[in-house]
């Protein structure tokens, strides 16, 4: 199975920008239904994602609707999101992310990572 294959299967989540967040969902009733719940989301036929304001509330919202064992955080947004960090390691499998995908994460936010061999 190819890393693409691994995002379509799962609900992603990305930042969209500073102020929204772009998320993909499979074909799935129950997931539409549970998207819907979320205050401010839009469909966005042209892209195929649902936009979510980038807020703390929305963010929580998101969080509450979905098993974090069904979704896919981005590296970019995993780095800078703790509250998605905490969701995923309090209840989800545990996310590694190679050295690669954080570093270049890292670089998109100009944080530069250390040198040495641990990452998190």
């Amino acid at each position: 199975m190819n890393e693409h294959a691994k995002y379509e299967e799962k609900i992603t989540i990305a930042k969209g920008s500073t102020d929204s967040l772009h998320i993909r969902i499979p074909y799935n009733p129950a997931y539409i239904q549970r998207i819907r719940q979320i205050t401010g989301r839009q469909w966005e036929s042209k892209l195929k994602v649902w936009i979510i304001p980038y807020t703390i509330a929305a963010v929580q919202e998101f969080i509450n609707q979905f098993d974090p064992n069904d979704v896919q955080i981005t590296p970019e947004l995993w780095v800078e999101n703790e509250d998605l960090q905490q969701w995923k390691a309090s209840r989800g499998n545990n996310m590694s992310w190679s050295k690669e995908q954080l570093d270049k994460a890292l670089k998109v936010m100009r944080i530069q990572p250390q040198n040495d061999q641990s990452v998190l």
